[in-house]
């Protein structure tokens, strides 16, 4: 499961010149799945798979927020996107009961915090939480620390640079 905002970073070349692997090649293979899971509206779908496409990223499903503005699902707006992501994500858990996750997303909101609520509902559904530190927080920063108390079996790390954590997906 990968959650990502609207705009997923860039791979960018590595100081030797060479390019990075793409994380497009991790979806090569036929029993990895990507979900991509946003508080955003459906209607930014377009932009979303464009983005995804664009940045090679894998494709995957996308799970977005039901929202009209002429009935009362403008209202859905409303909860946190807190709980409709950890909705979503517990509907994909439970669709998919033979598999294992990899988490990524960044530190920029509470996904740290929902993705270990998930991991610890769900020991040994999680393999590993990666998250981007979009304001250069660090894995010994309290917030982190105190996540990481009582996640038994599950590699929780943060990131700057996404092909710092590619080649050991794809291994």
């Amino acid at each position: 499961m990968k959650t990502q905002s609207a705009s997923p970073p860039g791979d960018a070349a590595t100081p030797g010149g060479e390019q990075p692997a793409r994380t497009s090649d991790i979806g090569r293979d036929e029993e990895v799945v990507f979900f991509y899971v946003s508080g955003s509206p459906w209607q930014l779908y377009p932009l979303l798979a464009e983005s995804v496409d664009a940045e090679g990223y894998p494709r995957g499903s996308f799970d977005l927020k039901h929202f009209r503005l002429k009935d009362r699902s403008m209202l859905g707006l409303l909860p946190s996107r807190e709980a409709t992501k950890l909705r979503a994500i517990e509907a994909i858990l439970a669709a998919c009961p033979e598999r294992r996750f990899i988490l990524i997303s960044d530190s920029g909101e509470q996904d740290p915090e929902i993705y270990v609520k998930v991991a610890r509902d769900h020991p040994g559904r999680v393999a590993a939480i990666l998250i981007r530190s979009v304001r250069g927080e660090k894995i010994g920063d309290e917030r982190f620390q105190s996540l990481r108390k009582g996640l038994q079996g599950v590699r929780l790390e943060l990131f700057e640079h996404p092909e710092t954590i590619i080649g050991p997906l794809i291994e």
